[in-house]
């Protein structure tokens, strides 16, 4: 790759030319999602959402386990539209249709092909679990827009040397890190193509390189500051994360972590399948297509291994991680970003050749000899792969926004395990209707209130519950009970605000009631006068105890602050 001179960074007309059959694809899509999104809620806010949500409502440098991105991102969103669900999860399908575009245009520009953009948006937004993004309001969604923008824009610095390239490709770093910390890896990635690739490296201006890194830079100084206010608590999470000693996790905790188990890895593989699709493979096959290609097509082969040192380089980095710890589905889904662009400069070749074995197939005299294995015209194994992505994403797409209506169908009913998504508003109405009972007793140490054993239930009872209280969160005050597997939990970010802390409030609730939800009868009963079962407790979806005269987590107290015990 020759340095150019300096262009403009979305580069000339010609770079732009053919785009418009992939922007009405993705202006279509996202406009429906929209449109869904506001007649159709099939599902209250998550717990993750309501905990952004409420992180958005105390505006911050940066918080606990997270940078600002996505506190900024929904105040901005709630400012529009007002604290409702559309108003917290609108800029999600926004943000889908960034990566979307993204996407398309790093397959276009790549492969030379406009109908690469077309294929490679397509691919992009077929993928089950960027679906799942464009739904909920969470981290991934925003930090995929973020990290298929820093794609775009280094593959365009790699090829011109632009220093505005470099520019934006370190501002969307920023962006994305404010998001989510595993933005970093980006870096790694880009760093091993360089490595595999000569003439990249051949092509690197240190002026712009260094113009790129100090934007990128930026994105740290808000996380920096908060946490040289509030005792490098990030770090300690993290570490937690990852089982380290010193970390956030209680070391008795950490003693009896369960070892591990060769299933978190094969769990961890199977994963990848399940959040790709079909679509793994087609990218697959274009990266063996361009390998055989690489003489002959160098430049489709620069971009085949540039979209697969940056995917592979964060796949391979979560497949160490689940040799100490489980890992979820969701924690790879930036490295597809790439892996759609790759499938989406193989699928025009794909199609073109079996568009031609059916037009062969068709100029034979009647009878026709069978030539597929599901149809009796011809069939190629990545035109299969692509219609069954097509037919995935779909089925997919239509599930996750109608999943209510699969209990109307036959042997189905309450078998659907949706308790995740529709817990909330059950549990909020029994919750609102034992505080009625708490507050009708009338007691002189002050109103009874909502304690839980996890900040995602305190958030959601608090997005929920009628005005929208302060609900207390004491895992991390929890008492260590062995004998029966119950230990302290770690800190979350409802620790770290005054109002919202269990430990700073604790003189102020002295002698109160409480509706309690989560944790086990052993953690809460040393915290009050006389704890209660409810009906029901071993349920999800109702208040698990009543606390009688909350007299604090080990804590020296007086314990006349409420009139003492009561029966």
């Amino acid at each position: 790759m020759e340095a150019k001179r300096e262009q403009p960074l979305l580069g000339s007309d010609r770079a732009l030319a053919g785009l418009g059959p992939m922007l009405l694809l993705v202006a279509i899509v996202t406009a429906l999602r929209l449109l869904s999104l506001w007649l159709v809620v099939p599902y209250d806010l998550v717990q993750d959402e309501a905990h952004y949500w409420l992180w958005s409502q105390h505006p911050g440098w940066s918080y606990y386990s997270k940078g600002p991105g996505i506190a900024w991102a929904i105040w901005l969103g709630t400012a529009a539209f007002g604290d409702t669900v559309f108003g917290v999860r609108w800029l999600a399908p926004v943000a889908g249709a960034i990566g979307a575009i993204c996407v398309g245009l790093l397959a276009k520009w790549a492969s030379g092909d406009r109908r690469a953009a077309v294929y490679g948006a397509a691919v992009f937004m077929l993928l089950p679990a960027t679906q799942a993004t464009t739904l909920f309001m969470t981290i991934d969604g925003p930090y995929i827009a973020c990290w298929a923008l820093a794609c775009l824009c280094a593959w365009r610095a790699l090829r011109t040397g632009s220093a505005s390239a470099w520019g934006a490709t370190g501002l969307a770093i920023a962006a994305g890190f404010l998001f989510k910390y595993t933005m970093l890896l980006f870096i790694p990635g880009l760093l091993v193509f360089l490595l595999l690739d000569r003439r990249a490296r051949a092509a690197l201006r240190l002026g712009p390189v260094l113009i790129g890194v100090a934007c990128a830079s930026l994105g740290l100084i808000p996380v920096l500051i908060w946490n040289s206010q509030n005792g490098w608590a990030t770090v300690l999470h993290l570490m937690g994360h990852l089982r380290l000693e010193g970390g956030d996790i209680p070391a008795e905790r950490l003693e009896r972590a369960e070892p591990y188990s060769p299933l978190w890895t094969l769990e961890y593989l199977g994963l990848q399948i399940l959040v790709a699709g079909p679509a793994l493979a087609l990218a697959a096959i274009g990266f063996g297509y361009a390998l055989k290609k690489r003489r002959s097509k160098p430049v489709l082969w620069r971009a085949q291994l540039y979209c697969w040192s940056i995917g592979l380089s964060q796949i391979l980095f979560y497949f160490v991680v689940s040799f100490f710890t489980p890992t979820q589905g969701n924690w790879t889904l930036a490295a597809y970003v790439t892996l759609s662009a790759s499938a989406g400069m193989w699928l025009p070749v794909a199609m073109r050749r079996y568009r031609w074995r059916v037009r062969m197939w068709k100029a034979l005299p009647e009878p026709r000899p069978r030539a597929g294995m599901l149809r009796r015209s011809p069939e190629t194994h990545s035109q299969a792969l692509w219609h069954w992505t097509i037919g995935v994403g779909i089925f997919v797409g239509l599930s996750l926004q109608y999943l209510p209506a699969y209990r109307l169908l036959p042997f189905v009913g309450d078998r659907l395990p949706l308790g995740r998504l529709e817990r909330g508003p059950v549990l909020a109405e029994g919750v609102q209707e034992r505080l009625e009972e708490l507050r009708a007793q009338d007691n002189p140490a002050g109103p009874p209130v909502v304690m839980t054993g996890h900040y995602g239930t305190s958030s959601l009872l608090s997005w929920l519950l009628p005005g929208r209280p302060v609900v207390h969160a004491a895992s991390a005050q929890f008492p260590s009970v062995p004998e029966e597997g119950l230990f302290p939990g770690r800190k979350s970010q409802l620790d770290f605000w005054p109002e919202w802390s269990l430990d700073e409030q604790t003189p102020a609730l002295i002698g109160r009631d409480a509706v309690i939800v989560g944790g086990g009868y052993e953690q809460w009963k040393p915290a009050f006068d006389r704890v209660e079962g409810l009906p029901g407790n071993d349920r999800r979806d109702r208040p698990t105890f009543i606390g009688y005269g909350f007299r604090g987590f080990g804590q020296e107290l007086p314990r006349d602050a409420s009139g003492g015990e009561r029966e």
